[in-house]
């Protein structure tokens, strides 16, 4: 069961003090709906549960444990280099192996989420035989990043990593 409860959010823009002393709670599968006039902070509560921005005070926990700014910003990170892996890797595996959209994506999809069969050329009744020794050695990279876990591989690029 999920527990969501918000404490004392408040957040300011400037001088305009939009959110002040916001607190609720949510437990388990309840429907909930956030109404109120237009200004009245609705998109700034949403923005700020799901990390988009920054409240200047208050605390937000989910089941009993604090939410703090850096794991939502991490796994946002997370994330967006997912995505930005995906679509290099698709346009990568398209112009070395000269694929189509579909096949090319599936095929980093499935290479770098262990996923198995993708679509298209790679699909669950064909194989990735056809593929070009380059195109192998990448998805083969994508397959270790994934099965190594991509987050622990993104580490090594993480400047605080380096740090004593």
């Amino acid at each position: 069961m999920i527990n969501l409860v918000v404490k004392d959010l408040n957040k300011r823009f400037g001088g305009l003090h939009v959110l002040k002393g916001v607190n609720f709670e949510i437990n388990g599968p309840e429907l909930v709906g956030l109404i109120g006039p237009n200004g009245a902070g609705k998109t700034t509560v949403t923005n700020i549960l799901d990390g988009a921005i920054k409240p200047n005070s208050g605390t937000v926990y989910l089941n009993g444990q604090r939410i703090d700014q850096s794991i939502i910003t991490l796994a946002l990170c997370y994330f967006i280099v997912n995505v930005f892996i995906v679509l290099l890797g698709g346009m990568f595996m398209s112009v070395v192996d000269d694929m189509d959209v579909t096949t090319a994506m599936s095929s980093v999809i499935a290479t770098l989420m262990n996923i198995g069969p993708g679509f298209g050329d790679v699909g669950p009744s064909e194989n990735f035989a056809f593929i070009s020794d380059t195109g192998k050695w990448f998805l083969s990279l994508l397959m270790l990043v994934g099965r190594l876990e991509m987050f622990s591989a993104l580490v090594l690029f993480y400047p605080s990593f380096w740090r004593t």
